[in-house]
């Protein structure tokens, strides 16, 4: 199963933590690992500047965390990051946990 961990400070997302793996095919074949690591990777190289984030790449996991505020853009984002998730989420639940912090 894929676990998604957003932590929250101030109504803002601080970080998001992905790791696991769906196990939903055989590996080179699981549409929703492939479908969530897109939208996780696509979504860090849409930020403005890298050196706002600390990020941690590994097979299966991924994280990402600001190192303080963010700004307009870059929580619009967090937003659509966030609803991508939260719908492979809703139509997978028996391969994808999100928990909000």
């Amino acid at each position: 199963m894929i676990k998604i961990v957003v932590t929250y400070r101030n109504d803002k997302i601080k970080s998001l933590v992905i790791s696991g793996h769906a196990n939903s095919a055989s590996k080179g074949n699981d549409l929703i690992c492939a479908a969530v690591s897109t939208v996780f990777q696509t979504g860090l190289e849409a930020f403005n500047e890298e050196n706002k984030l600390n990020v941690e790449l590994d097979n299966g996991f991924g994280k990402l965390e600001f190192k303080e505020e963010i700004n307009k853009h870059d929580e619009i984002v967090l937003e659509v990051i966030m609803k991508q998730l939260e719908c492979i989420c809703r139509n997978y639940p028996q391969y994808v946990k999100l928990e909000r912090k």
